[in-house]
């Protein structure tokens, strides 16, 4: 009997050794894999996506390093962080000023850009603690001016603006 009972245990243990080597082997991004309701992405992109979220839900963002990029790369291809500052529904355009910190403060720069922030690459969070208010969020009906976005620049110029939207809801939360 205590035979049977050591086979039993030994196999548990295998079973949850497997899944552990699984789960730490393969870095699991647990967080993504809520946030698809574990469903698979299919996207050429689906490495990147909900990258610009981890990094604006992390805390760790080091702004500073993040200009110097912009400086060194260009605006495409590269995330800003954009105060709203104008809103045009009917042409899907936002009114951005961009920051740019720099070791001596802060440097800015406006430019009028279109949205491709669809539903499903688009998130609300709240300024307070960041927490997510909303996913796949419809942009121009929660978008106010002086909220702000964190997304990808599409181009050099960061006319277009897209591929992941963090929205922070900065008014209209009292």
């Amino acid at each position: 009997m205590s035979g049977r009972w050591f086979s039993i245990i030994l196999g548990v243990l295998a079973i949850l050794g497997a899944a552990a080597i699984v789960f730490f082997f393969f870095e699991w991004d647990i967080r993504s894999y809520l946030a698809t309701g574990g469903e698979p992405t299919n996207s050429e992109d689906s490495t990147s996506q909900n990258t610009l979220l981890s990094v604006a839900l992390s805390g760790d963002t080091d702004l500073t390093q993040q200009t110097a990029k912009l400086k060194a790369e260009g605006f495409k291809d590269n995330y800003i962080v954009a105060d709203i500052t104008s809103i045009d529904k009917s042409g899907d355009k936002l009114g951005l000023n961009i920051n740019l910190p720099s070791t001596e403060g802060f440097e800015t720069q406006d430019v009028t850009a279109t949205t491709e922030c669809t539903t499903q690459n688009t998130t609300s969070v709240s300024r307070d603690d960041y927490s997510v208010l909303s996913e796949n969020a419809e942009l121009f009906e929660e978008v106010e001016v002086g909220d702000v976005l964190w997304a990808y620049c599409l181009d050099d110029s960061c006319g277009v603006v897209g591929r992941e939207c963090v929205l922070v809801k900065v008014t209209g939360e009292e």
